[in-house]
């Protein structure tokens, strides 16, 4: 039943109506629960969906990951505050910490009026709309990085606004759509270099055999 360390990750879906309160009382909506040296076979997962059932009433959802981890997604916010007080399931001891990525979204605005204001600014009088991070796009034209006026935000929430207010401007929110992951080895999408098993192809013709610096076309 033991084995190396695994984790719980915990899916704490709030209700979409709940406002963020970024720095106050909100807090993350996904947990990673550590429980120690233990692993989830079948018999244990069975115990700590009753252990999770027992300490916050019925739950939106629970499954077992692949990794081994467990998904659970909660109904309410009560029910993330009470998590949060949990120091153990059934006999397993656990130990909570936020995900690191899984709490946030992110959004793209355009605003030229924002043009000339730093990122950091721009963060800070966006804080009450749950913004955390902001980065500016910038294009390359002539050798020269040229800022725009395309802003893209990371939310404290998991769910898009549809707008947010910067003063008294109404900005639309589009979902960002990061560029897809291409392999440097195979020239292929989907996956990074380090986990090709594909055969070098060339960046330049597209020839199989040789890379771009070794390129004579």
């Amino acid at each position: 039943m033991r084995s190396s360390c695994r984790s719980v990750c915990f899916l704490l879906l709030m209700d979409s109506k709940l406002p963020p309160r970024v720095g106050r009382a909100w807090r993350p909506i996904r947990w990673v629960v550590h429980f120690g040296p233990w692993c989830i076979n079948r018999p244990v997962f069975q115990s700590l969906e009753k252990a999770i059932s027992g300490s916050l009433g019925e739950i939106q959802s629970i499954r077992k990951l692949r990794s081994g981890d467990l998904l659970v997604e909660v109904k309410s916010r009560k029910q993330s505050q009470q998590i949060l007080k949990l120091k153990t399931l059934g006999t397993i001891p656990v130990s909570l910490t936020a995900h690191t990525s899984l709490n946030t979204c992110k959004g793209v605005i355009t605003c030229g009026e924002l043009l000339n204001k730093t990122v950091e600014k721009i963060t800070e009088e966006l804080n009450s709309g749950g913004v955390i991070h902001v980065r500016r796009i910038s294009i390359r034209r002539d050798g020269q990085l040229l800022p725009t006026k395309h802003l893209i935000l990371t939310f404290h929430k998991p769910k898009l606004p549809e707008s947010i207010r910067a003063g008294y401007i109404k900005l639309a929110v589009r979902p960002y759509i990061p560029n897809p992951l291409r392999c440097f080895q195979c020239q292929r999408f989907g996956h990074a270099k380090c986990a090709c098993r594909g055969t070098i192809t060339c960046a330049r013709c597209a020839e199989i055999g040789h890379d771009s610096q070794q390129c004579t076309a």
